[in-house]
């Protein structure tokens, strides 16, 4: 057989090929309205461009159309599920340092292990397909932990650390969505103290008393 493919809009599928719930006899004769068809000789998969721009926008529901013609010139056309055309990235949401969900922590006392979660990451057209962890110095580099994936889970940790004291660092989350695009939150910087505070007391009258430092 002989293969074609095209693009098409929902709607012009709608128009083409139904009748309340049925296929109309003229299904086999759709023609692509985004893309009309590009000859795929007896290839089974193919790329369509699409040179025109202003017929592409986020958001649009597309179909890749199937024509297969026997050598007695028979057609049969095929229909996919349809696809969400996703041009932007996710929308990030806020991430934080600490294992207490929905707050910050400015302080931990571990220089090994930063507990981290995050909240409100979304994507209207093709959804959060996926999170990543990492930790750094700044808010845009993960030079401290490389980001790790976290899978789905809006809660990870990162061990084996050797962090420095009064340091500051940064969570860093990272979401793809299904099509693939990324974007990354950082928390507010928070840094390690392992450390008590030192608390010295003076001996003597009240003027000394009143001198006490913490």
């Amino acid at each position: 057989a002989k293969y074609e493919m095209a693009i098409a809009t929902e709607e012009h599928i709608k128009d083409n090929c139904f009748d309340g719930e049925k296929y109309r006899e003229c299904f086999n004769n759709i023609t692509g309205d985004i893309h009309d068809w590009k000859d795929c000789a007896m290839e089974k998969e193919g790329i369509v461009e699409v040179t025109d721009s202003s017929k592409i926008y986020n958001g649009i529901k597309l179909f890749s159309l199937v024509r297969a013609t026997d050598k007695m010139n028979h057609t049969s056309v095929g229909i996919s599920n349809g696809f969400i055309v996703d041009l932007t990235p996710p929308v990030a949401g806020t991430s934080y340092a600490g294992s207490i969900l929905g707050t910050h922590l400015n302080w931990q006392q571990s220089k090994n292990q930063v507990a981290a979660n995050w909240a409100n990451f979304y994507d209207p057209e093709s959804k959060i397909e996926g999170y990543e962890l990492g930790l750094g110095t700044t808010p845009d580099d993960d030079d401290v932990r490389a980001f790790r994936t976290m899978g789905t889970s809006t809660v990870g940790a990162m061990y084996g650390l050797d962090l420095k004291l009064n340091f500051t660092y940064y969570v860093l989350v990272r979401a793809t969505d299904g099509a693939g695009w990324q974007n990354v939150s950082a928390s507010p910087g928070f840094a390690v103290d392992d450390t008590p505070p030192l608390c010295i007391v003076y001996d003597g009258n009240n003027a000394e008393l009143a001198a006490m430092a913490f």
